[in-house]
Parts: C-alpha cells; structure tokens; sequence
C-alpha cells in the first residue's frame, strides 16, 4: 500500500525518487517537476506540475536524455538580463517518469547500422538497432523499438524490435502505430466482458414506471451518415402560451454502468472514444454503445431528459431534469435534415425540423449578444475506400442541421450546469480560461495582414466583427484556425471558472455519455445529495478533480490522435498527386508570407505549402519585412497575405512533413 503510495507521488513529480532508494522534495533539492514537451528543433519546455509557475525553456544541450512527454526534474537557471521577456529556462537533471521506453517509427538503413526514425518529429534521437535484435523487421517496416541503453545525451539510444507493425505507407499501420505512439487503449478486460454478458436488452415494467415517459412524443435523432452510437434525441412543440418546449433526451448510460465496477473503471481509465478515420475505439463495448445505449429508431430507450421551455426571444422560463424513456420516431442524418430545410426533400417532421431551425437561431443570437465566440472552421474528412486507402477528401461545413443540434446541445449543457450549481452538488465542468495577451496579438497582427483591424485589448464582441466581416472570404479559414491557436484549451475541473468561449458562467458535458466519461459523471451528480460536511465536501471534490485531470489528459491525447491520423491520410494522398503525370491544379490562400516564399493554406485540405521564392521566375522578388510582402523589382508586382493562388504541387515530403508548391 505504502509502495503503491509512494509510485503516485513519484509519477505525479510531487516527490523525486534518488539512487539508494531515498526520495527527497523538489522544493528541497530546488527542483521543479513537470512533463516535457519537446521541439523537433531539440529544445523544449516543461511545463511544471504546479500550475501557478509559468512553462520553463530548456536549450537542446540541457535536454540530458529526456523524451517528448516524460516527467522530468528540472533546476532553474539564474535569470539572465539579456533573457528577462523570455521567462524562466533550465536544466534537466532527472527523469522522473519516462512516457514509454518504446518508440513508434520506420526501420532504416544507413551503412552498416540499423536504425528507426521515431514518427514522432519532437523525438529527435533516431534508435540505433543492432541486427541481432531485428527480429523479423525489414527496411521499410513501421515497428515498435524498446530502448534498451542510452548512456549519453552526446550518443544515439540503442534499442530493439518489440514489434513488427506491418509495412509503411498503409492506413491500417499508420492506425497501429498512432494507437501505441499515443496510449490508447485496446481491447476491454475480462471483467469488463463478464460484466458487460449480464445486462439484459428488456426494460422491466417498474423501471419504466419510475420515469417520465415520452414514447409517444415526435422524438427523433441527427447524426453524421456514419454514426454508430446515438447518444441524443430532441423534440420540439409549441405549449398553450406559444412558448417552444425543446425536450434534450440523453441516453441513460449510468442506469447500465454501476458506479465502482469493472465496467466503470475501464471507462473512468479510457475517459473518451477515440475516432480514427475508418477505425473506432469506443470508451464503453459495442453491446452499450452501439445496442443497450444507442437511441435507435422504434425501440424503447432509458434516457435523462431536460426539458427546457423558451418564450420567443429565447429567454429560457422554466425546465425540468428528469429520468425518461422515449422510442425514437426516426434516425435522420445531418444531410436529410438539411435537404428538408432546404425544400428539397419531403417529411412529415418538416414543420418541426423548420420550428427548430427557428429556435437555433434565436439561441444562437442570443449567445453572441452575450459574447459567445461563434465562428465555423471546416474539418477535412479523409474518405477511405473498399481498398483501405484513402481515395478522396471532403470538407465537413457546419451548416443549419448541425447548427440546429450544437444550439441544443449547449442549452442541455448549460441548463444541467446551473441546476447543478443551484443545487449546490459538486460535479466536473468544462472550463475555458481567457486567452493569454501575447496569443492574442499574434492573432491581431495576422488579422491586420488581411485588413482587419483589431483593437489592442480585444473583447469577444472585437473578435466575432473580424470573424464574421471574414466569414465566406478565402482567408476566414486562415483567421479561424489562427483564433482557435490563440486561446487556451478547454478542459474539465471540479472548479466552477466559467467558460470564455461560451461566455457562459457555468457550463458542462452532459449529452454524450456513451463516449465521454465526464457526462457520466453529471448524470450521476443528478441522482447525488450535496455532501455533508467540509471534511466530505472536499474529499469529493478532490476526487472529481482527479478524474476530471485524468479525463482532459485522454481528452488531448485522443484529439491529438485523431489529428496525427487525418495528417498523415491528407500528406499520403497529396504525394499520390504530386506524383502524377500532370499533378492537378489546386486553390490555395496565401497565410503568411517569408523571406524564403509564401506560406500557402491549400483550401480543399486545409494543410499548407510553401512557394519558394525562388521558384518565382517572372521577376526578382525582395521581402519587404514591415510589410511583409514579396514585391517584384520590375513588375512590382506583389504576394501578401490573404491573396487567393492557383498552385501545383512539386514535392510533398512525407517525413518532414513539408509541401512545396509551384504557381501556375
């Protein structure tokens, strides 16, 4: 028990395990512990487990033997006159907890020596394989190396083939490989499964007498065409006043997960489903997420409802959070939605989908009068074919059926968050803290390239006038992506801080339990008495904020997964392009512009390229830094940012990840 305790501190970096079996305190030691996040340029930061220290800067020959991702101790240096704007920078002189001893990477052959490059660019050391422990690897091969000796930040670590993955340049190795570079879970444990074999499909008859019932209601759900799970429903009428009654009903996964058990621990450890292209790794089994829990069309549903009624101008009068069960009237999809909206398809749910449209968009105004953050970034959508391979792109764009359902969804949210709040029950919110000044002027000054004026200390309200005066340009992409790089992640904790995004005071996940562990805390918070006592109150809140830590971490890692993933399909499939015949021709927006060419976002993959200046034959073109421009000598023509380009492709580089394009 004690040994166990002693682990969590370590692997927590709240004590820092010494040779002879000692540990000591890092405050004693003048330490500071934290993760690592490492630069593929051989710098990094740590970022320090005590949030109040700001991130510490440590030179590439300080680094020791540290990997992206390990918990290290870190000695601060003396603070330099020279260094005073850039914050504080360190030394590494421990590894508290290394990430993974196994690195993910591509076997190759230089000379006589073996070695894998590690496909994560921040792991800047390539592992040195002697041939006796090749196993059956090949040149080519994508493969999981174990470090087994690293004597010397000044040497390469040497390791050995664990596992051979299958060869490069396949969507199911990249799957493979992004599912062990990034944690994620594989199948469920044995107990999970024993658990899991007991839950019957039949509601009993009590059950459903204990809830509210809404199976004759017009409820009916709105998916993407390829969801397996349906977590939510909603239905909408009109009461005798006029008022719009929205019923939210979620599907009522803490009716079938037993706080405490197997089933629940593997989900509180998983914390999110993971979506990879084509391949899922669910946070409950395929018996709940896609049967027992999914709100199917024509079938009897346990859910928790919130129904919410709003007067005309969205003022939101009265609701009620209750225990429900519905039966689902049909299963449409975003695109049928949209056609009815749009005239174009015939329904008998016409009249209602048209009043919700209505109703979003009273709600959707009257977030952005409060200073909500409203704006659409479309999301590249790689398209795997029967073969496995990726054989086309789509851009997904929120459009009013999507729009209709995120409108919805964060009433339910927001509505639960308040009644929870008023309740006085503690529970894990999602938080979003305002974004960092320095962050925002760098939005400022890229939204100035484009003719867009930013005030120095911008207020939501500032920065919706550009995002909407940008909305349908070619650079509201461009702006979109470079907002969202400005401000500070959102994450779940125990303490209320409010939601900036949102503008909202109090705010939460509660709509999607199948695949989110957090909203299945709420719904337990629901059924819960406010503790008694401080002694109880804070235990339970230390409790919660552990797992709403360890849930924003799973969070990341998942999210950083699933973007890895859509990265290497999009550089794959644009080297497929490049090396045809006659590469096509693409659209492009110019982002940014350096001394050495252009820096060009390709509209329908949302990834970006350079032109080189030198392969600008027309003219000779010098940089005007304070402008930053390229202008023609003779012609004076000129490249800045926010111009729209037709471009080709001329190389892509699949390891380091770089596209180099060529006007047309």
């Amino acid at each position: 028990m004690a040994r166990a305790a002693l682990k969590e501190l370590v692997r927590t970096g709240k004590l820092i395990h010494l040779k002879g079996g000692f540990y000591t305190l890092p405050r004693r030691q003048e330490l500071v512990t934290g993760v690592l996040r490492a630069h593929p340029q051989g710098f990094g930061f740590v970022k320090p487990a005590d949030s109040s220290l700001e991130d510490i800067y440590v030179h590439r020959e300080n680094m020791s033997t540290a990997l992206d991702g390990d918990t290290v101790a870190v000695h601060c240096l003396p603070p330099s006159p020279s260094k005073r704007e850039k914050g504080p920078e360190g030394v590494i002189i421990e590894i508290v907890r290394r990430r993974t001893s196994q690195i993910v990477g591509t076997l190759r052959k230089s000379g006589h020596f073996h070695y894998v490059l590690p496909d994560n660019a921040a792991i800047f050391q390539d592992v040195l394989i002697p041939d006796e422990v090749l196993g059956k690897a090949r040149l080519g091969d994508k493969v999981i190396a174990r470090i087994t000796a690293w004597e010397s930040k000044h040497l390469n670590p040497e390791g050995a083939v664990v596992k051979v993955l299958g060869p490069s340049g396949n969507i199911k190795t990249d799957i493979a490989s992004v599912i062990v570079r990034f944690g994620l879970p594989g199948g469920f444990p044995k107990a999970v499964g024993t658990e899991v074999r007991k839950l019957r499909a039949a509601i009993a008859p009590d059950e459903i007498a204990r809830r509210r019932d809404f199976r004759d209601a017009p409820v009916f759900t709105i998916d993407p065409k390829t969801a397996k799970d349906f977590d939510d429903a909603v239905d909408l009428h009109r009461d005798a006043g006029g008022n719009w009654v929205l019923g939210v009903h979620i599907a009522d996964v803490a009716h079938y997960v037993a706080e405490g058990g197997a089933l629940d621990a593997e989900a509180a450890d998983r914390g999110t489903s993971c979506y990879l292209l084509n391949t899922v790794i669910p946070m409950l089994p395929p018996k709940l997420s896609n049967n027992l829990c999914s709100l199917r069309p024509n079938t009897d549903r346990l859910t928790r409802s919130v129904i919410m009624t709003f007067s005309d101008e969205g003022t939101l009068q009265r609701y009620d959070v209750c225990r429900s069960v519905i039966n689902s009237k049909r299963r449409f999809t975003y695109e049928e939605v949209q056609e009815i909206l749009d005239g174009k398809r015939k329904s008998r749910f016409a009249s209602t989908l048209r009043e919700m449209a209505a109703l979003a968009g009273v709600l959707r105004r009257r977030r952005r009068e409060r200073g909500a953050i409203d704006f659409d970034v479309p999301e590249p959508k790689p398209l795997i074919g029967a073969s496995g391979e990726v054989e086309a792109f789509d851009i997904e764009r929120r459009d009013d059926s999507h729009s209709l359902i995120e409108e919805f969804m964060l009433a339910a949210n927001e509505t639960v968050a308040r009644h929870l709040t008023t309740k006085q029950r503690p529970t894990i919110f999602r938080i979003h803290e305002e974004p960092d000044e320095a962050k925002l002027a760098e939005f400022a000054e890229i939204a100035h390239h484009f003719g867009h004026d930013i005030p120095p200390a911008p207020s939501p309200h500032d920065i919706q006038h550009v995002l909407d005066q940008a909305s349908g340009a070619p650079e509201a992409y461009v702006l979109g992506v470079a907002y969202l790089r400005s401000m500070k992640l959102a994450k779940y904790s125990a303490d209320n801080v409010g939601h900036y995004g949102l503008a909202s005071d109090a705010y939460l996940h509660f709509t999607s339990p199948i695949r989110r562990y957090p909203d299945l805390v709420v719904h337990r918070a629901l059924d819960t008495p406010p503790p008694r006592g401080a002694k109880a109150r804070t235990e339970l809140l230390d409790a919660l904020e552990t797992t709403a830590k360890h849930s924003s971490e799973r969070e990341r890692a998942a999210d950083e997964a699933e973007t890895e993933l859509r990265t290497i399909a999009t550089y794959r499939y644009l080297d497929t392009l490049a090396r045809q015949k006659r590469p096509p021709v693409l659209d492009g927006i110019v982002r940014d512009v350096k001394s050495f060419g252009l820096i060009v976002s390709l509209t329908d993959y949302l990834i970006e390229g350079v032109v080189r200046v030198t392969s600008l034959v027309d003219d000779y073109y010098r940089f005007d830094r304070p402008a930053r421009r390229l202008v023609g000598r003779r012609r004076r023509k000129v490249f800045r940012a926010g111009i729209s380009l037709k471009v080709r492709l001329r190389r892509v580089d699949l390891f380091s990840r770089s596209i180099e394009l060529q006007i047309v």
